[in-house]
């Protein structure tokens, strides 16, 4: 059973934002927010849910859903850059649940991680901690040819979406589909693999496959090829302010936010109180979305991100 349901909306700029939650309130709440093309169910599908694990353990949970994703799907982010996203919606929500709780932390996934990164320091303070999942300082698609043609189609890709054009994701839920049990087929390697093969019950990998996928921001997809200069591009540097704690986390089988992208993460924002936790041979293969919503997850992921966001007494 799902645990979200629409708790607050906004049209300011002109923007259809969502804000899910989950029934709980409470003193300590905390924000998750999804990535690229990406939605709630990044979090959560019907046997498996993070924020009621959260909401289990005493969390009031919320989930933002950026422009494009929320109740009026025909809206989406025309021409957007990743600051549209981090000033407009993730400010917005931030505000929405500070508001109402004493302590807040931000879940980071993917891009939304490296959104969290992008906010100014002012707003970052206003959080008590920041867990950035599966988010890499550069993308690697294990393919040669398949990056050249990213990093060659990037500057066009850039030039295309200040043009209003987006980018489909909803288009790949269809393919996905239909070929679902080939990418689920042990010992498989595609570029840009989002799961581990065998991850995913059958089940559940149709209904990510069929929820999951939203039109985004041409110009957001340009810059998330490279984020470290996609970033510098934008007047923003990846960082976090001093005393803020921080949990960099990420899983060697994941072949979107590579171990080594990960790493480098880590190693731009590394000082006192900036923790690493990379999945290897000591827990089972785990990718983009299986690091969340997989089989795994609830043994692994999960408990980890729990004493994070709430350490044992010293």
């Amino acid at each position: 059973m799902l645990a979200l349901a629409p708790f607050a909306h906004t049209l300011d700029h002109g923007r259809d934002v969502v804000l899910h939650k989950t029934v709980a309130d409470t003193t300590e709440a905390v924000l998750l927010v999804p990535g690229l093309v990406q939605n709630r169910f990044s979090f959560e599908v019907p046997t498996r849910s993070l924020p009621r694990h959260l909401a289990a353990h005493g969390f009031t949970t919320y989930c933002l859903e950026l422009f494009g994703r929320g109740s009026d799907k025909r809206a989406f982010a025309r021409g957007d850059t990743l600051l549209d996203y981090v000033d407009h919606d993730l400010r917005w929500a931030i505000d929405q649940v500070t508001a109402r709780h004493q302590r807040v932390a931000l879940v980071g996934h993917s891009m939304g991680g490296l959104l969290s990164l992008l906010l100014d320091a002012a707003d970052q303070r206003r959080l008590d901690r920041l867990a950035v999942i599966a988010s890499p300082l550069f993308v690697d698609s294990h393919s040669a040819v398949v990056d050249g043609a990213f990093a060659a189609l990037a500057p066009l890709a850039r030039t295309l979406g200040r043009g209003k054009l987006s980018f489909p994701g909803q288009w790949l839920t269809g393919p996905l589909l239909a070929t679902r049990r080939a990418l689920d087929w042990p010992g498989l390697s595609f570029p840009f693999q989002f799961f581990v093969p065998g991850s995913l019950e059958p089940e559940v990998l149709r209904f990510f496959l069929a929820k999951s996928f939203h039109q985004d921001s041409l110009r957001a997809v340009a810059d998330l090829m490279d984020p470290d200069k996609g970033a510098q591009r934008l007047g923003r540097a990846l960082s976090v302010p001093p005393g803020l704690p921080v949990l960099v986390l990420g899983a060697a089988g994941d072949r979107l936010a590579t171990k080594d992208g990960v790493l480098a993460l880590y190693d731009r924002l590394a000082r006192p109180g900036v923790e690493l936790c990379l999945f290897d041979d000591d827990a089972p293969a785990m990718g983009h979305v299986d690091l969340l919503v997989g089989k795994h997850a609830p043994a692994h992921t999960w408990p980890r991100l729990l004493r994070f966001l709430r350490p044992p007494p010293l």
